[in-house]
């Protein structure tokens, strides 16, 4: 007489941990799928925001006859739909007013009394004895030290130079946030004409610049607002083209006016950048330095003058 086996349900250990396996793989491709589809969103979002800016820079720049020159993003939010943050900012609200933030950021490190932007507005390739060759401040480069850069000044093409980009705002957290400090170098203060030696030793700030002997300035990047008066200048409203970005902020021996201010993001190895024209492009944390000064020089890029 033949024997029935008896039919076996369930499963065994070996398959039950295979089948465990199998699951963890797929949650986590589907945990990276879904970070990735979020961060294009995020990075969408801040692209749409300095569309919205290259825009109203058109505008102002049509109907005042030069582009902003003191707290520019301020200067331009009436043309962004934000008359009621510049009433805000009036009665000191700073708490209540809108960030005008990229949600890639994700800094909540923020003073309440403090008002921040992630987007910080072109100053130049470098500066030179008579000034600035960006786009955003005054042409003294031209001897008309009272009024803006008008587009006309733009001898190198407005869709060849850019006007505003993305920044890491500040951080409270100093000695994590590398990207988000404006550092002051420990040694010399460098000459005008040492902007090489000046710019690798920017880049060149280690992981923990504290303990390498390195200052920092926690609450300045992105920084337009404070204690009740705009702030303007570099790292709080502008950058310039000296490095590519993704690399640190520094002041020069603490002179602020000739500091490197980069241009940083959450965003996986670029950076969004708005050109004088209104269009925006995503540009490379691995950009030839000579091109990436190009970028940011008003003036004829054969020189940075």
């Amino acid at each position: 007489m033949k024997r029935i086996m008896p039919q076996r349900l369930g499963f065994t250990v070996i398959e039950l941990l295979v089948v465990i396996g199998i699951i963890g793989v797929l949650t986590s491709l589907l945990f990276v799928a879904i970070q990735s589809v979020r961060e294009s969103a995020r990075t969408v979002s801040c692209s749409s925001k300095l569309s919205q800016i290259g825009l109203a820079a058109s505008n102002f720049e049509s109907t005042h006859g030069n582009l902003p020159v003191g707290p520019w993003i301020v200067e331009l939010m009436p043309l962004m739909e934000m008359e009621g943050v510049i009433k805000q900012l009036g009665q000191n609200q700073v708490a209540s007013a809108v960030q005008i933030t990229c949600p890639s950021d994700g800094n909540n490190l923020i003073p309440k009394q403090h008002m921040y932007s992630n987007y910080l507005g072109n100053s130049g390739a470098w500066i030179s004895n008579q000034g600035y060759n960006g786009v955003i401040g005054i042409d003294v480069l031209d001897g008309e030290s009272s009024r803006g850069i008008r587009f006309s000044d733009v001898v190198d093409g407005l869709s060849n130079t850019a006007l505003a980009g993305e920044a890491l705002t500040a951080s409270e957290q100093i000695g994590q946030v590398r990207l988000r400090v404006l550092w002051s170098s420990p040694g010399q203060q460098y000459m005008l004409e040492e902007l090489e030696e000046f710019a690798s030793a920017c880049q060149g700030i280690p992981s923990n610049p504290i303990e390498s002997g390195w200052q920092g300035n926690p609450i300045i990047k992105g920084n337009f607002f404070r204690d009740g008066a705009y702030v303007v200048g570099m790292a709080a409203t502008l950058y310039n083209h000296v490095v590519p970005p993704q690399n640190p902020s520094c002041t020069n021996s603490g002179n602020v006016g000739s500091a490197i201010s980069t241009l940083t993001s959450n965003h996986n190895g670029i950076v969004n950048v708005v050109y004088c024209d209104g269009h925006v492009s995503n540009v490379s944390e691995n950009i030839d330095v000579a091109t990436w000064r190009e970028i940011g020089n008003r003036r004829d890029n054969t020189n940075n003058q």
